[in-house]
């Protein structure tokens, strides 16, 4: 196999394979398009001999999605059985292939620290959050500290009290207070907020425990969850950020 050229090549001059077997859902197509537009366009399409893509449809959408009109495109010295080889190998090899979970999850935690928006690698929330649980699990060790016997203990923490874990910050305050949201944050802008209100039920467990501030009436219920979320979930989340709320 030869390499005749490589060039830049308008898009609407580049021939869709029909004999293309590889489908592509809208998700991974808005993926490409946000890639391309933070990294540009990186991966040149493979044209076979008689102008046919034999690798990079997906790309080619995504870049007329993001407004590009031409992209590299290499011209391969193949046709007729060894072009539709070729067309279902390279998208089929690398099917083969896997992740390094360890190095994976050290790439994404050094990107995190850096406050760099994962999202640009392509995973999604949980696949990362599935990626670093499978690597902590995979690490972690039972100890013998007994956790009834601390629950027991009077506790130390008082209101406004904040600890540094790592690259983490854990505050005892007020959700519904913007001041100890802008505290804790400080000066950050959260990518997900993970949040259990009140629900209003007067929940008592088996233990007889009962839940504070969970049987206050319902306007008064409404009201706190309504001024709460506007002042303090808005304000220090990212645009487009994400918000879980357990039903």
């Amino acid at each position: 196999m030869e390499f005749k050229n490589v060039r830049l090549t308008k898009i609407c001059d580049l021939k869709p394979h029909p004999k293309n077997p590889r489908v592509h859902p809208d998700s991974a197509l808005s993926k490409l398009v946000k890639s391309i537009n933070k990294f540009g366009f990186t991966n040149p399409v493979l044209v076979s001999k008689d102008g046919f893509i034999l690798a990079g449809h997906a790309r080619c959408k995504a870049a007329q999605k993001a407004g590009i009109e031409e992209v590299p495109a290499i011209f391969l010295d193949l046709e007729g059985a060894d072009a539709d080889a070729y067309l279902i190998a390279d998208n089929k090899i690398q099917e083969e292939t896997d992740w390094d979970k360890d190095l994976l999850a050290e790439l994404i935690k050094d990107l995190q620290t850096l406050d760099f928006d994962v999202s640009f690698t392509g995973f999604e929330p949980p696949e990362i959050d599935q990626i670093m649980t499978s690597v902590h699990n995979k690490d972690s060790q039972e100890d013998d500290f007994d956790v009834d016997a601390a629950l027991e203990e009077e506790s130390f923490v008082k209101p406004g009290d904040l600890w540094h874990l790592g690259k983490h910050r854990l505050m005892c305050g007020d959700a519904t207070k913007a001041e100890d949201v802008a505290i804790l944050m400080n000066g950050k802008m959260a990518n997900l907020v993970v949040t259990d209100p009140p629900y209003n039920c007067a929940y008592e467990g088996g233990t007889g425990m009962t839940i504070m501030n969970d049987n206050n009436g319902i306007w008064k219920v409404l009201r706190v969850f309504a001024c709460g979320y506007k002042k303090c979930i808005s304000a220090p989340c990212r645009w487009r950020s994400h918000l879980y709320v357990p039903l």
